[in-house]
């Protein structure tokens, strides 16, 4: 497999283990869920920063205590704060949280639609500026965004959703074309 392919491989490898470790359930909150994802995770991203296998067990704790509201730039910044304290960095960004609120565009409540884009667009967007910047310093870091096939094949009722994905795939690009050159990767 060449590293291109590699890479176009890598967000359905990431979604089959979020999926199998850790969204299920009550599990996000689980930190063996986690010790169990991060251990599968790290191989993905070869080559890493050493040692980084050694602070799986602490980190995975650390995850699962992690509640926020991701839609909060003062949360999110709260969290960067935590992280930088607790770790000193970030290798990994990983902007899974997604919601839906499925329902046809002419019933839909304003509020319902902003609260789709809020979390599966905006969240991304704000955890990737502000988590970015401690990547851009080492000049290393790997950024995971989570879409949908909603994106370009949305069901019926789902244009928020699809509108939220659509962005945040293009979202994707533009951020891999603009951290590429301090040797941080985004899929």
């Amino acid at each position: 497999m060449s590293a291109g392919s590699r890479d176009l491989a890598l967000p359905r490898a990431v979604r089959r283990l979020l999926r199998d470790h850790v969204l299920a359930g009550d599990a996000v909150w689980d930190p063996g869920a986690w010790q169990a994802f991060m251990e599968q995770l790290l191989p993905l991203f070869a080559p890493h920063p050493d040692g980084a296998e050694g602070d799986i067990a602490g980190f995975c704790g650390f995850v699962a205590e992690q509640k926020a509201d991701l839609t909060d730039p003062a949360a999110i910044e709260n969290m960067a704060q935590q992280v930088e304290a607790t770790f000193g960095n970030l290798d990994i960004l990983i902007n899974n949280a997604g919601i839906t609120s499925d329902n046809l565009l002419f019933n839909m409540p304003s509020e319902e639609m902003e609260r789709v884009l809020r979390t599966n667009l905006l969240a991304p967007m704000l955890l990737t500026q502000r988590f970015g910047m401690l990547m851009m310093r080492r000049r290393y870091g790997r950024i995971v965004n989570i879409s949908s096939s909603a994106a370009s094949k949305p069901g019926r009722g789902q244009s928020n959703y699809a509108a939220s994905k659509g962005g945040l795939e293009a979202f994707t690009k533009a951020m891999a074309v603009e951290l590429a050159p301090r040797n941080i990767l985004v899929n």
